[in-house]
């Protein structure tokens, strides 16, 4: 059973400081956290993601509760299943954000995760590598492209934070060049040509800060990992994953003021600096 957790990890494909400044207001239960949603539900047109499945008064109940509500959709056109959860953060969206984007530090807190490197990063858009380490089976690795919405953030007065990623065709064309120019630093050229390029991968993360000074974590993922694992086991263990990993995201974002150490921090979806921070 060990490798199939890790295939529900690799698909939702991670330091604890005290928690930040006393909330603003009582925590939100359902019908509290419903009501915002549907306050907020003109900005979300503005989304760039696939469709947010929809949520019933009872999951709203489980979420103000600090549960994960799962959502799983057969993907159109294949047998793979589009995986979301919602999950209520105990910390502010933009800690979250900026342990979400610092896709250089993946390897320090994400399963299996050992090499994330932004290769490029400009206008909103940031081309990223990932190494995958599996512990039954060949290692993985992608490339992919991720574009931050910043329109929304704007026009949400700065409280949706949205980005939205799906695999680079032809990566694995540019990943030897990348590792001989430093920019890939711990995977070796035959350890990149022996791995496995996953085949597809999509989704996104959206973070709606919360009255409370909470947030509502939505994150979806839709991954094909490749080889000689079939998509029906990818989609009875795959998502599983997901509410793990808005767990590891946000004890990070909990201590992300002391994880940059000099390093320019990830911008805000606008490409500003993320002002909260100190």
């Amino acid at each position: 059973m060990r490798w199939t957790r890790f295939i529900g990890r690799l698909c939702a494909l991670g330091l604890m400081l005290p928690p930040g400044p006393a909330r603003a207001a009582d925590p939100l239960d359902g019908p509290g956290l419903q009501a915002h949603m549907d306050s907020i539900a003109p900005h979300l047109d503005g989304r760039k993601g696939a469709a947010l499945p929809a949520l019933s008064e009872g999951d709203y109940a489980k979420l103000a509760t600090g549960k994960a509500v799962l959502k799983e959709q057969k993907d159109e056109g294949n047998d793979l299943i589009r995986g979301t959860v919602y999950r209520v953060a105990e910390t502010e969206a933009w800690r979250i954000w900026l342990a979400l984007s610092d896709n250089d530090t993946h390897e320090d807190f994400m399963p299996y995760v050992r090499e994330g490197a932004v290769l490029s990063q400009s206008g909103g858009s940031k081309l990223a590598y990932q190494y995958l380490e599996m512990p039954a089976v060949k290692d993985r690795q992608i490339v992919t492209r991720a574009r931050d919405n910043g329109a929304l953030w704007a026009a949400s007065g700065k409280t949706i934070w949205e980005s939205v990623w799906w695999m680079e065709p032809g990566f694995d064309d540019d990943v030897a060049g990348y590792i001989d120019g430093g920019q890939i630093q711990h995977v070796t050229a035959e350890e990149a040509e022996e791995a496995v390029d996953m085949v597809s991968s999509e989704g996104y993360w959206l973070l709606v800060e919360l009255p409370d000074d909470r947030t509502l974590i939505v994150y979806q993922s839709l991954c094909d990992v490749g080889g000689k694992i079939p998509s029906w086991l990818i989609n009875e263990f795959g998502p599983s994953g997901l509410d793990k990993l808005t767990r590891v995201i946000e004890e990070r974002g909990k201590a992300i003021e002391g994880t940059f150490d000099g390093r320019t921090p990830p911008p805000a979806p606008d490409g500003s600096r993320v002002q909260q921070l100190p």
